[in-house]
């Protein structure tokens, strides 16, 4: 499930674990609550939140990617425009979790299935 978190706030802390303050980081949670944590979460962040602000980007990247399954960002212009490139590499990169990619069949260059005849 792909989950738009755009909040400036990036955790609990931050907002004083206050309820009524949204954060990517509570609403990770509350997403994982409503699945189940049967669901696949794959956070969506919208970049022009982190407008002249790099760490912040940086900050919520490693966030999505530690507790969820993917980090999905919005989109490719704001990137650019603010060249992140960089801050996207190191926050996927300076992180103890292992890249997902590894064992996606995307990522694989073993075909994912026989076809009918068996070939």
């Amino acid at each position: 499930m792909m989950l738009g978190y755009y909040f400036d706030r990036i955790t609990r802390a931050e907002a004083n674990d206050n309820p009524n303050m949204p954060t990517v980081e509570g609403a990770m949670d509350m997403a994982g609550w409503v699945t189940r944590k049967k669901t696949p979460l794959i956070g969506g962040l919208y970049l022009l939140t982190y407008k002249n602000k790099p760490d912040r980007l940086k900050q919520a990247i490693r966030l999505i990617r530690d507790k969820g399954q993917g980090v999905m960002l919005f989109d490719l212009y704001w990137i650019e425009r603010y060249n992140y490139w960089d801050v996207i590499r190191d926050a996927w990169t300076d992180t103890n979790k292992p890249d997902i990619r590894l064992n996606s069949p995307v990522a694989s260059t073993e075909p994912v299935a026989k076809d009918v005849k068996g070939e």
